[in-house]
């Protein structure tokens, strides 16, 4: 940026001091110089420290700032201000070129086109030096970026118009007054025609410009709108790839990505139906790696009473409508209390309630669950007659993680508290309830143990007697259920 108004500032005294042409009465080449120098020194360097120092502190005012939005809004605007402080720079060392040379030959004419070409340096320095400072700051705007993305379009539009500005338009205009002061106001011969070249240039140029400007931003404003409807989680999008360079791999790479992102969607939709959503993030955010916690959990089993009289008895669509239909029950009934289902077996399921997530209230959840669940299995006998299945829900410490083989696991929970539920089930299968809960969940169930009343003792494999409980508003199974199930 230094080196850019240095350039403008020699490049434009050389040719209003050295080279254009003297109006009559300005005097000779010597006196402008030895008028002009001085000046010219002083403001190079005075202007250049002054500059410096205002550059600096914007830049710091702007990183200093407190407040994160204020600070990404002065970030932001850093090339503008020091573009302004440029401008400001270059009117000030324009006036001084004036008021040196006001009064110096007849109309003050060499006053008016030092000025005019000062302005013209002045503007092309300007110019190059906002489009410095936007690369310059860019290690700023990403941390000004990065919690606020760009919402506004339009800046490559912005640096081609400067582009443009910077090499062809400000130097053309520049040639026409020039010209102006070689031909005494375009009254020799070949002004006419070298003026006629001059605007052709530039109306030449902001033509071809526009059209560079719309064959480049067009394609990535289309692309961009594509990457927005992408981040708002449209994932049917397609650019059409219409540019045979860079713009187009840019466009069949947004393509490639959205299928991408799409097949891992659909990969995620499969997965999520084989897993609870809370083992699903612990898969995603640990990955392949192996864990195991030690917590306490909730394990509810449901198993259908009578399974083989069943699959004996019934036509195997019917059958298949019945066991999708209860488990849909046990999944509707899980997931209403922020539980998952750890697997179907054959005919049963075995829910979990705690890990991964950490509910500290699992017991009382799972106690709820299996009152909704026992209304649920009531209200499907309607459509399965003789349906039948058998509750039990039991609390304690388990191992959770992951077990299996390398190229196949799942996340499940081993311990007695999951034993206990499944022999808690075998054991409701003969209550008039069908739905049974060990003391250690009652005890930690809170307030939802008022829904909850002794009954006695049940003994477990291995001959192991522990106290039980049945819920006070369970539904009766009906005797003609019952009496199929123990034939089943």
């Amino acid at each position: 940026m230094v080196g850019a108004n240095v350039a403008g500032a020699v490049l434009s005294f050389v040719y209003t001091v050295v080279l254009a042409p003297l109006p009559p009465g300005a005097g000779d080449r010597a006196d402008l110089l030895a008028r002009n120098l001085p000046w010219f020194l002083f403001d190079l360097h005075v202007t250049g420290v002054v500059l410096m120092a205002l550059h600096l502190y914007v830049l710091y005012r702007a990183r200093g700032t407190a407040d994160p939005a204020l600070r990404a809004t002065r970030v932001l605007r850093l090339p503008v201000v020091i573009c302004t402080q440029v401008a400001v720079a270059w009117v000030v060392a324009a006036a001084g070129f004036v008021a040196l040379n006001w009064n110096v030959g007849p109309d003050n004419v060499l006053a008016c086109r030092m000025g005019i070409g000062i302005a013209f340096a002045g503007a092309i320095a300007t110019t190059l030096n906002y489009l410095l400072a936007e690369r310059a700051l860019r290690p700023l705007f990403r941390e000004a970026l990065a919690a606020s993305p760009p919402r506004r379009g339009g800046r490559i539009h912005n640096r081609l118009l400067l582009t443009w500005a910077l090499g062809s338009g400000l130097p053309l205009l520049w040639i026409a007054a020039a010209l102006f002061d070689l031909t005494d106001g375009f009254d020799a011969p070949a002004a006419g025609p070298l003026l006629y070249l001059v605007v052709t240039a530039l109306v030449g140029g902001a033509c071809v410009h526009s059209a560079v400007v719309h064959s480049v931003s067009d394609p990535i404003d289309r692309t961009s709108a594509a990457l927005r409807q992408v981040g708002a989680g449209d994932l049917d999008v397609h650019v059409p790839v219409d540019d045979r360079g860079e713009l187009g791999e840019l466009q069949a790479a947004v393509n490639a990505m959205t299928a991408g992102l799409r097949d891992r969607d659909r990969i995620a939709d499969l997965f999520g139906r084989f897993v609870s959503p809370e083992v699903a993030a612990l898969a995603l955010s640990s990955g392949t790696a192996p864990r195991a916690d030690r917590c306490e959990a909730t394990v509810l089993f449901a198993d259908i009473v009578g399974s083989t009289h069943l699959a004996e008895t019934r036509d195997p669509g019917d059958l298949l409508r019945l066991l999708n239909d209860f488990f849909c029950a046990v999944v509707d009934a899980v997931t209403a209390e922020g539980g998952w289902v750890n697997g179907f077996d054959g005919d049963g399921a075995i829910c979990v309630f705690g890990p991964p997530v950490g509910a500290p209230d699992h017991a009382a959840r799972g106690l709820r669950c299996a009152r909704d669940l026992a209304q649920r299995i009531a209200g499907l006998r309607e459509r399965h007659p003789g349906l039948d299945a058998g509750i039990g829900v039991s609390t304690g410490t388990v191992i959770a993680g992951h077990v299996g083989a390398a190229r196949r696991y799942e996340y499940t929970v081993v311990g007695a508290p999951a034993n206990e539920a499944a022999r808690l089930t075998d054991a409701a299968k003969t209550t008039p309830a069908r739905v049974l809960a060990a003391a250690s969940t009652t005890t930690a169930a809170g307030a939802e143990a008022a829904h909850w009343r002794p009954a006695g003792t049940a003994t477990l494999r291995g001959a192991r007697e522990v106290a039980v409980y049945a819920p006070d508003d369970a539904p009766v199974v009906p005797p003609a259920t019952a009496e199929a199930s123990a034939r089943g």
